[in-house]
């Protein structure tokens, strides 16, 4: 079996990993604009730090339970984060 024939089934799942990262970031913005609605009625800020402390400290060790690394993994968080406050402007 040559290398294209044993690459093209690998790139296929990767294509298809990155379709389901893709909804599941949709499924993700659409709850964060629920919350944006929810505390703007009861006028508070979008930013919560202390819960956005607790957010990055767990998925950092779920980084690391999982071995991947998990500086990464928050440098990605926090553009997801990023984006969800745009969202809530």
């Amino acid at each position: 079996m040559t290398f294209s024939e044993k690459i093209i089934p690998l790139r296929k799942d990767i294509d298809e990993l990155d379709r389901e990262l893709l909804k599941i970031l949709k499924r993700r913005f659409k709850v964060v604009q629920k919350v944006w609605k929810l505390k703007k009625e009861y006028n508070i800020k979008p930013l919560d730090e202390a819960r956005w402390q607790e957010v990055i400290k767990n998925i950092r060790n779920k980084a690391e339970d999982e071995k991947i690394n998990p500086d990464f993994i928050e440098d990605l968080w926090n553009l997801i984060h990023k984006e969800a406050l745009k969202l809530e402007e």
